[in-house]
């Protein structure tokens, strides 16, 4: 297999596409907010988490900040962000076994079940194409399995892309349901809460996809550990949310939907953290995707937040024309600095 002295690196990505998926944020926003402020009140009853969810570091006594009620404080090992409460498992059955779980991100219909496919997750496949292709690989001859594979977008997109030994594993009833209607099959398989661990150490795939969900497991180290322990695993496909620009615009506007901390994600990484990650489960970065959305969360509280007071209402239009052109050139200098809401991760797995 070939060497790569560097991982191979991308930034920036145009917003067009998560836009015209998430129009739902903008005209439900108080809708989203109680929800998110019902998940966080939940989350605040929950024990005291006292170590790391990433290095399992002893955690700061006091909260770094406090957010719609809920503590948050870095590690002073790996510098994770960690809620200061635990995702306790009667917390994730409320959150993730619940009907409405999923609905952010569910398609009303085929069309536009394939407009987020192609938009949103076909750019996520093609770069992982790009990148098993640089490490050498055939991308055709492997097998892929997408863990929690959600509404199936991504498994969709495996396929649109001619991989067609993929498919899905995911916890939620109803989304597997749904993602097999779509895409015509039982592409997406049923696992429960509790036998994640099982499945990462089972699953007969090469290539293991997680996209936005390492920070939903509940033993996320656990995981990890069984993917290196399975020998038909060769490389994790992460998208895994940071503690970024977007963090400090959600305590800006605590009246607005808070996308990216609460409500489930109740940790978030860096890149220090991630480095730790890699240093201590063998894995080597290959490829990495620096984007994100903070300039799209700063367009939507900006557009909230104008259309919300009678005073400034009629202002909305002037925001949208000032704002939309510079959304992709602004993010694209948040990216290179490394600043973004999330990134893309292609790591082998070394043995």
């Amino acid at each position: 297999m070939k060497e790569m002295s560097r991982p191979m690196e991308r930034y920036g990505k145009s917003a067009e596409g998560i836009l015209g998926a998430s129009q739902g944020f903008y005209a439900d926003n108080d809708a989203y907010l109680a929800e998110a402020l019902r998940q966080a009140a939940l989350y605040r009853e929950q024990p005291r988490r006292e170590r790391c969810k990433l290095c399992e570091a002893p955690l700061p006594l006091s909260p770094d900040f406090i957010k719609h009620g809920a503590p948050y404080a870095a590690c002073g090992t790996c510098t994770h962000l960690n809620g200061l409460h635990e995702d306790t498992e009667a917390f994730c059955r409320a959150i993730y076994l619940d009907e409405r779980y999923g609905e952010d991100y569910a398609s009303r219909n085929a069309e536009r079940f394939a407009y987020r496919v192609a938009s949103v997750y076909r750019p996520k496949v093609d770069f992982l194409v790009e990148a098993l292709a640089a490490a050498g690989e055939a991308p055709a001859d492997l097998r892929y399995a997408d863990f929690g594979a959600g509404s199936g977008y991504l498994v969709a997109a495996f396929r649109a892309a001619g991989l067609d030994r993929s498919w899905g594993l995911e916890v939620s009833p109803a989304q597997v349901e749904f993602a097999n209607s779509m895409i015509g099959e039982a592409a997406l398989q049923r696992i429960s809460l509790d036998g994640t661990v099982q499945a990462a150490r089972e699953v007969d795939a090469e290539v293991v996809s997680m996209i936005g969900v390492l920070e939903h497991l509940r033993q996320p180290r656990a995981v990890l550990q069984a993917l290196r322990d399975n020998p038909a695993s060769r490389y994790l496909f992460l998208c895994v949310p940071l503690f970024g620009l977007c963090v400090f615009l959600e305590m800006a506007f605590p009246g607005v939907f808070p996308r990216h901390l609460g409500r489930d994600h109740t940790h978030l990484f860096t890149d220090r953290s991630l480095e730790h990650m890699e240093e201590v489960f063998g894995l080597r970065r290959r490829a990495q995707w620096w984007f994100g959305s903070d300039m799209l969360d700063l367009y939507r509280a900006g557009t909230v937040s104008i259309a919300r007071d009678p005073g400034t209402r009629a202002m909305v239009e002037a925001w949208t024309e000032r704002m939309r052109p510079l959304i992709d050139p602004l993010q694209l200098q948040i990216d290179r600095r490394r600043l973004a809401s999330e990134v893309h991760l292609l790591l082998e797995i070394l043995r």
